[in-house]
């Protein structure tokens, strides 16, 4: 079914920027009301002055609207009172009564609150006691951590070697996949006073 209002206003011959100054809105406003695929249907406040620049009956102008909306299933029940609600734009869930919007909140942050709630960060103790079914304190001691590795090492178990950490002294130096290390040079001060130099360790 064809959207009538479209039909109407091109058999009366209305231009965009006759709707936009009987109506009163913007040039904007006006293309939403005549151009927007699927049709979006203006607001009820302006249906009086809609009535009166097509020449019909309030009822009639009414009815037409109400047929779009619902065809788009766009009336619906306020999601507080369940007054019926006309779905203008796609996040009007409320008949727009103070009290169903203040309960609406109400309702929406303590389900926030909720939320948050449900994922509340623990310390050490509540860490503790989460992650042991029996409810005793999760640890470990030295004792029990060298027994550990020794059964590791018993049981087959292997250590990767690591690069070699860069120390004191040492330098780690790429070479293909593989690392090299190399003593890094040192200098010294001689310790006669007629030389205030400083000689290379490496080569003296």
């Amino acid at each position: 079914m064809s959207y009538l209002l479209k039909t109407i206003v091109r058999e009366k011959g209305i231009s965009l920027e006759k709707w936009r100054d009987e109506i009163g809105v913007t040039d904007s406003t006006a293309r939403w009301h005549l151009k927007a695929k699927p049709p979006r249907i203006p607001n009820p406040n302006y249906w009086k002055l809609i009535a009166d620049l097509l020449d019909m009956h309030y009822k009639e102008v009414e009815q037409m609207f109400r047929e779009e909306l619902d065809a788009q299933g766009r009336i619906r029940s306020c999601l507080v009172c369940e007054k019926e609600v006309l779905q203008l734009t796609s996040r009007k869930y409320l008949c727009g009564a103070e009290s169903c919007t203040r309960e609406y909140d109400r309702k929406r942050k303590a389900s926030q609150r909720q939320r948050t709630h449900q994922w509340k960060r623990l310390n050490d103790s509540e860490f503790n006691q989460r992650i042991s079914k029996t409810g005793e304190k999760f640890s470990i001691s030295r004792e029990e951590m060298d027994r550990k590795i020794e059964e590791f090492f018993k049981g087959g178990g292997e250590v990767e070697q690591l690069p070699p950490a860069i120390a004191d002294g040492i330098t780690g130096e790429p070479w293909g996949e593989n690392y090299t290390a190399r003593p890094l040079p040192r200098l010294r001060v001689d310790s006669a006073p007629e030389h205030d130099i400083l000689i290379d360790c490496e080569h003296g």
